[in-house]
């Protein structure tokens, strides 16, 4: 069983949710992760398990994992996936912005969605936007490992009971 985690990452925080997934999966599992941003993904089809993740930036996911999910769609959807949101908000919002980020189909696929949270500096938001910004998130470091640990022991359940393993 192998695994490509796929992500999209401004300042980090995405990133470092990749790696923490990694190690978290362990030795068990051949994982690589690449960085949409700066890399060509390896073959999809190569990986039984392919985990996207992405950060939020003016209410939108990085333009070119949108591009990835849309090219290998059909192909995402035969496999077993796992998303994450990496974004200041929480709860109902924090979904609103999942909704608007991945196709519908592609969410209602996958085994597993986490918002582990995410982190900003007030110099990486545009002057213009800075007060909104403070007036909308009460704090500008929202991270949570522990939503990454359930988010990856509900992909190794999943990957226990599922027929194919």
């Amino acid at each position: 069983m192998s695994t490509l985690i796929v992500y999209g990452s401004r300042y980090g925080c995405s990133r470092e949710c990749a790696e923490l997934i990694r190690e978290k999966l362990g030795d068990d599992e051949f994982v690589i992760f690449t960085r949409i941003d700066c890399q060509e993904p390896p073959t999809v089809s190569d990986y039984d398990r392919i985990i996207i993740g992405g950060s939020i930036r003016y209410g939108k996911i990085q333009r070119k994992l949108r591009r990835f999910i849309e090219t290998y769609r059909p192909l995402l959807l035969e496999r077993e996936i796992g998303l994450y949101l990496c974004c200041l908000s929480r709860g109902e919002d924090a979904r609103k912005l999942l909704d608007r980020s991945f196709p519908h189909d592609v969410i209602a696929h996958a085994k597993a969605v986490c918002f582990p949270g995410g982190s900003a500096s007030l110099e990486d938001v545009h002057p213009v936007f800075r007060k909104l910004f403070t007036a909308r998130h009460a704090s500008l470091d929202t991270r949570d490992n522990l939503v990454l640990d359930h988010f990856v022991r509900t992909l190794q359940e999943v990957r226990k009971t599922s027929p194919v393993s």
